[in-house]
């Protein structure tokens, strides 16, 4: 009897298996999404993203993702294309039994095809690692007599299951950029991952092969009335076998600090913007995102109002995002400072 139940527990984690990670902070199209967008500006950037829902349906999901893009060729000649070089890791916790972690070196080429225009290939390589523990779950021998203690004995004997899977995926993305490069007016990209399709079951019989996720992408930037300050509406679709996600918005990022102009110290480098953007996630949830980016520090946080049917499972709690970004402009070509 155990072991069929064991079996229908690693059964019923299948398909949340088949599912990957989202991000609500669109507004910065990242490595998650295409590979091609590896350190598209020629810089040195750090990432640090921490996501958490559901807290009220008892399956409180916790992501947390950290990224490191950089140019193996800082010094390049003007319009010359160069290779840039990053990884991804995250983990997901979807409640106490199940984790999905994963890591990947990112590759990638930008071919300058003119003064402004960019086409960017990448490629990633990595593992998609997948874990089970039961013993972390609710039990009825748990229950004290007025409430469940999860510090009590479960009684209960299983083992803990953890595998590692070889992962590989490709993105392509063509960008043009404003006349100061500080600005993407146009970008559209698509990529595939887990294009080897790993085996993510548990059961030595089964076959169950992590589905390919398809994504695509694009954005366009419309100048408003102050320099440096912009619109920049996006949409963003991704497919995975049964899943479908389809995001869109636009953010406002206005800038309200210059730069000095006269100084050969690092406030040079202190412009001052702020943003603010409304997206929607087809079906799922209204997104409400604000950003704050001094120097080479941003700030952006987004949050999630439900609008599926969950709301009334999660007392209408949604989602919230939390990203940093530390950005080392390059020398010797221009960058967005």
């Amino acid at each position: 009897m155990k072991s069929l139940f064991y079996i229908l527990f690693i059964v019923s984690y299948i398909p949340v298996f088949g599912q990957d990670l989202h991000s609500s902070n669109i507004q910065y199209l990242s490595t998650i999404y295409n590979p091609a967008l590896t350190a598209l500006k020629n810089e040195t950037e750090a990432n640090l993203t921490h996501r958490s829902q559901w807290r009220k349906v008892g399956s409180n999901f916790k992501s947390n993702t950290v990224s490191f893009n950089t140019t193996l060729m800082p010094n390049r000649r003007k319009n010359q294309g160069y290779l840039a070089l990053g990884f991804n890791g995250y983990n997901e916790q979807m409640n106490k039994t199940a984790s999905i972690s994963s890591f990947s070196i990112n590759t990638a080429y930008h071919l300058f095809i003119s003064e402004q225009m960019r086409l960017s290939t990448g490629i990633n390589v990595g593992y998609y690692g997948l874990k089970l523990d039961p013993l972390k779950g609710s039990w009825a021998s748990q229950h004290n007599g007025l409430f469940y203690d999860e510090n009590l004995a479960s009684g209960e004997e299983f083992l803990t299951y953890r595998q590692s899977k070889l992962d590989v995926g490709a993105g392509l993305v063509y960008t043009i950029l404003s006349y100061d490069k500080k600005v993407n007016l146009f970008q559209i990209g698509g990529a595939a991952f887990h294009v080897n399709q790993p085996k993510i079951s548990f059961l030595t019989a089964a076959d169950t092969k992590l589905p390919v996720r398809f994504v695509g992408f694009s954005s366009v930037a419309i100048p408003l009335f102050k320099e440096g300050s912009y619109i920049e509406a996006s949409v963003l679709y991704q497919n995975q076998r049964m899943f479908n996600a389809l995001t869109f918005g636009a953010m406002a990022k206005i800038k309200l600090i210059e730069k000095a102009k006269f100084t050969s110290s690092n406030s040079k480098l202190n412009e001052v913007f702020a943003g603010v953007g409304v997206y929607i996630r087809n079906k799922d949830a209204l997104i409400v995102n604000m950003m704050l980016q001094k120097s080479n520090w941003t700030a952006a946080l987004a949050y999630d109002f439900n609008t599926s049917g969950l709301k009334n499972s999660n007392n209408n709690n949604g989602a919230i995002e939390l990203k940093f970004s530390y950005t080392i402009p390059s020398f010797g070509v221009n960058s967005r400072y």
